[in-house]
């Protein structure tokens, strides 16, 4: 990013560029008690910082993005449109920001895909739905509740807020968003036709078996995005099958709470991994020798001039994938990079070169798109616009319960997902109406 994107500013910006008048950093709000607080804070945004970073301490990576989201649109309408201090809300203000959440203005949302750090990044990417609400409503009241009991607060004003009755019915999953057989057989079939697979690029060619990867191991897994991003191959080993070392594989995966299970790996599948980590050390062996101009834009897209990498920058990157060979790699670097080939200097998600979250989900998102274009009807096109890589976990939880009939098909599912609890897996029982409804069909008593 240029130096002119990371300048602090007042106005719509993400939390950490995020600057405040004096008369609104909440110093001396309204119901900020005379006493100390637990959190040690002096100010609103030092009070939502350290409330914040108490999830990452935690390890809790995917609820501090998903609060700080929250709370950043949150703080933002407090400056902009209440024009008070977060510690100055009170219930009529609630209720005002309950109904911004309701029909958000136009300057707040944007369609595009904006790193934080661009003047044009906006906090919403929409209009929300009602659970959308309800969930940033529940929120904000988490946050007051944890500044009233540090003691940096007297009042919870999202206490008494009620929610609509159709975002306060949280549904568990909408397991119904699932891939079916007619969708599996468009998927195998744009699969096959990727341009990638074809081209003379290495590149391109690597993009495309990088695509196959990702769909077979999501689909025959059933790993989370964020478990897939964290998976490596340090773990792997072949299970005991009726008491002797089987030829199957098994791997390690850490879900959520930081709970490891143990997850099969189809060989066919491990067969993908290690051609995709042939072709990210073939790439890394093209920028080691010093390849430029059109050369380099062929290896590697969108490679700027110069700015290669050194022999010992490659060596120490190679190091670091070999120490704990991730699942899916990063094939470039970042947008912003000073070259896009990665090296040593490349400042990636994750220290292996592992594929990042984001990085993963446009992918998978990208190739959806395009799988809708070769849909044989308009309502498959639609269908296949509003695939994501949750759909993916749905449809292999979806197989494992048909694959295994009764009580020990819910439970390998539920050890196969890594659900804390068997009525969470249960609920792909309740939303797979296919036998009910083929039961329903027999049912013909006057003929």
């Amino acid at each position: 990013p240029s130096p002119t994107q990371l300048v602090r500013r007042f106005g719509i910006a993400p939390l950490e560029l995020l600057t405040y008048p004096a008369e609104l950093d909440g110093s001396t709000g309204p119901f900020r008690p005379l006493t100390p607080n637990a959190f040690n804070a002096n100010n609103d945004y030092q009070a939502v910082q350290i409330w914040l970073g108490s999830f990452l301490s935690a390890g809790k990576q995917r609820t501090f993005e998903s609060y700080r989201r929250e709370v950043e649109r949150f703080y933002v309408w407090c400056l902009m449109e209440a024009k008070v201090p977060l510690s100055g809300v009170s219930l009529q203000q609630a209720t005002a920001y309950q109904m911004f959440l309701q029909n958000i203005p136009e300057k707040y949302i944007t369609t595009k895909i904006l790193n934080r750090t661009d003047p044009a990044w906006r906090p919403f990417k929409g209009q929300l739905n009602a659970r959308s609400q309800s969930y940033a409503l529940q929120v904000i009241r988490s946050l007051y509740k944890a500044l009233m009991d540090s003691g940096y607060m007297s009042i919870n004003p999202f206490a008494a807020l009620k929610s609509s009755a159709l975002g306060a019915k949280r549904q568990a999953m909408d397991t119904t968003r699932t891939l079916h057989e007619e969708d599996l057989v468009l998927v195998a079939k744009a699969l096959a036709a990727l341009p990638g697979l074809r081209s003379t690029s290495l590149a391109q060619q690597a993009f495309a078996r990088r695509t196959q990867l990702l769909l077979h191991l999501a689909l025959t897994t059933g790993m989370r995005l964020a478990e897939i991003s964290a998976g490596n191959l340090l773990s792997l080993r072949h299970p005991r099958v009726d008491d002797k070392e089987a030829e199957d594989w098994m791997i390690d995966v850490m879900g959520k709470g930081s709970k490891v299970r143990e997850m099969p790996l189809q060989s066919e599948v491990l067969d993908l991994i290690k051609a995709h980590h042939a072709d990210w050390k073939a790439l890394l062996e093209t920028a080691s020798e010093g390849v430029k101009g059109e050369a380099l834009a062929t290896a590697i897209p969108d490679a700027a001039d110069g700015a290669l990498p050194s022999p010992s920058d490659i060596l120490v990157r190679l190091q670091q994938f070999e120490r704990c060979p991730p699942l899916v790699a990063a094939l470039y670097a970042p947008v912003g990079s000073e070259a896009r080939c990665i090296d040593g200097d490349s400042v990636m998600a994750n220290d292996n070169s592992a594929l990042s979250r984001s990085g993963i989900y446009k992918t998978l998102k990208g190739f959806f798109k395009q799988a809708a274009k070769m849909a044989e009807t308009p309502e498959r096109t639609a269908r296949f616009t509003q695939v994501s890589t949750h759909w993916l976990r749905h449809t292999f939880a979806h197989e494992v319960l048909r694959a295994n009939n009764g009580d020990d098909g819910l439970i390998m599912a539920q050890l196969l997902l890594g659900h804390a609890s068997i009525n969470t897996t249960a609920e792909y029982l309740k939303e797979d109406q296919s036998k009910k409804v083929k039961a329903a069909r027999k049912v013909r008593p006057l003929g």
